[in-house]
């Protein structure tokens, strides 16, 4: 087990994951690397290739300066096993390769922190799990953003007394709507394996409060949360729909005439 490396970039905004594994052969080594979670085949851009042993010295660097993160093997690729099955794909064909390196993957052990229960008050901390270097961006589809956005609108012609309660509501309507798997197919599930991913990351960073926050937001979505009870995708919910408001205005304000 000691042979395979694993890797793991932050996930995209379609729930995507970069991902790379690596060990090595007698002389030299082999690279496979892609992205998991995505699309209809749930691994795209896929790439395995060998490497020579002067790449293979370089290879924490290159991972690094390619946004890829070291992680636990036996749980990334249980990890990996998982996004198969709960996704219902058939693996790559390097796949059989990586199980016979990993024999006996192993869940994740923040999966069973506090018993494995969801806690709001962690999950509601998203300052990092947002942050736009060591975090998710939670999109809005185009056509649901737009609708948003004309509620947004619609809320700041209101009086004042009554706009946060308004505002409230759009934000409200626009997650819940955005995390429906009756209308958007699979993205409660998509989104729990990234946040599982991301878990991982945070995990090897030896970073286990942020750990914890992004798996209780997963633990959220796993409970059948409605989009708005779940803290990071409010969060991103309310930040895309009052910029895209500010953004509408400070376009629409007439030029200053000298």
């Amino acid at each position: 087990m000691s042979k395979l490396q694993t890797f793991l970039g932050y996930p995209e905004p379609d729930a995507g994951v970069p991902f790379a594994l690596w060990f090595p052969l007698e002389t030299d080594a082999i690279l496979i690397a892609g992205v998991f979670n995505r699309g209809p085949e749930g691994v795209a851009d896929l790439q395995s290739k060998r490497i020579d042993l002067v790449a293979v010295e370089n290879l924490m660097t290159h991972m690094t300066e390619n946004g890829l993160q070291s992680t636990n093997p036996m749980e990334t690729v249980w990890w990996m096993r998982e996004t198969f099955g709960q996704l219902a794909l058939d693996p790559f064909e390097e796949w059989e390769i990586i199980e016979l390196l990993c024999e006996t993957p192993m869940a994740p052990s923040f999966l069973s922190t506090n018993d494995g229960l969801y806690n709001p008050s962690v999950a509601h901390q998203t300052t990092e799990i947002v942050h736009p270097e060591t975090g998710v961006f939670f999109p809005l589809p185009e056509g649901l953003l737009s609708d948003g956005v004309k509620g947004i609108s619609v809320v700041v012609q209101n009086d004042k007394e009554v706009q946060q309660t308004l505002l409230d509501a759009v934000v409200e309507s626009c997650a819940d709507m955005a995390m429906d798997d009756t209308v958007y197919p699979q993205v409660r599930t998509r989104w729990s394996l990234a946040l599982m991913a991301l878990s991982l990351i945070y995990d090897a960073q030896n970073n286990p409060v942020t750990r914890d926050i992004a798996e209780h937001n997963r633990r959220a979505i796993q409970m059948g949360a409605v989009g708005s009870q779940i803290p990071f995708v409010r969060v991103w919910t309310m930040q895309q729909l009052v910029n895209s408001v500010t953004i509408a205005q400070m376009m629409a304000r007439p030029d200053d005439q000298s």
